[in-house]
């Protein structure tokens, strides 16, 4: 087989209820480093933004590890597992390039623009992720020591020449190999008839980085129906051979986080009481 199959178990899916003025984003990359198996991150929207999550670790788990790092979140188990609608169009996004990172020194959290997108219609987002395979830091290493040599140019009288985009694509390489990584698989759904999965492109636009000409490109699944079951079951297909998409803890962070603070959109279900400082 060329393909791996990884699945979260959907009956550990849970409802996590973000504190307003909690810290989102800050929390998200220690988060990150604790993970161990497949997990699946979603924000659902029909009248508002909902945070929904599940693992293929134990949902006693998962409970613990979001507690541990959003203390002020509520957790509780939702009344459906998925949205249902007979009409509706998928979307992937996929790296254009294989080791070359990121744009990740965005102003504010980009979850505002994908929120805004959102407003307005019946959608999911969803990013699976699992730990990425030692090897690929290793690969990443040589990457970085091709772009260090440089290029030779000049014919009768050559010469190894390096651009300053050059050295600083380098330098961030060597700094994207040393973090923990994930290969990702990310998926929005849009439901009803008048969907519209164009309106996602200026959230998937904030990571493009110049420097690397590196970012996000937009697909269609062929086989809709197909993309549709496999997000349902919270799975990913992972090649065995060739390009995966694996973003560091800095880069996944920007795509999966519980909001805080740090959102101006109004359409989220909050919880404005913190957990911590209720009475016994």
């Amino acid at each position: 087989m060329f393909w791996i199959k990884k699945c979260a178990d959907p009956s550990t899916l849970i409802a996590v209820r973000p504190y307003k003025h909690a810290k989102g984003l800050d929390p998200a990359k220690d988060f990150l480093r604790t993970i161990r198996g497949v997990y699946s991150f979603e924000i659902w929207f029909e009248d508002k933004a909902k945070i929904r999550m599940c693992s293929s670790e134990p949902e006693i788990e998962l409970r613990k590890r979001i507690t541990s790092f959003y203390p002020s979140a509520e957790i509780s188990k939702p009344d459906k597992d998925f949205i249902d609608d007979e009409e509706y169009c998928m979307i992937k996004a996929t790296l254009r390039k294989d080791y070359l990172p990121l744009r990740t020194d965005i102003n504010e959290d980009p979850f505002n623009t994908l929120l805004t997108a959102m407003i307005g219609h019946k959608a999911i987002y969803q990013v699976l992720f699992t730990p990425a395979p030692q090897r690929w830091m290793s690969k990443a290493v040589k990457v970085a020591e091709r772009l260090m040599k440089g290029k030779v140019v000049g014919w009768l009288e050559p010469k190894i020449v390096q651009s300053p985009m050059e050295k600083e694509l380098a330098k961030q390489v060597i700094n994207r190999a040393s973090q923990p990584a994930f290969v990702v698989e990310v998926r929005i759904a849009v439901f009803g008839e008048e969907s519209n999965i164009n309106n996602f492109e200026p959230f998937f636009n904030l990571f493009y980085n110049p420097v690397a000409d590196q970012g996000f490109k937009l697909v269609i699944p062929r086989n809709q129906r197909v993309e549709l079951e496999k997000m349902r079951k919270r799975c990913m297909t992972i090649p065995r051979f060739g390009k995966k998409d694996i973003l560091t803890a800095d880069e996944l962070a920007n795509l999966v986080h519980v909001p805080g603070e740090e959102i101006h959109v109004k359409e989220v279900e909050w919880t404005f009481a913190r957990k911590d400082l209720r009475p016994p």
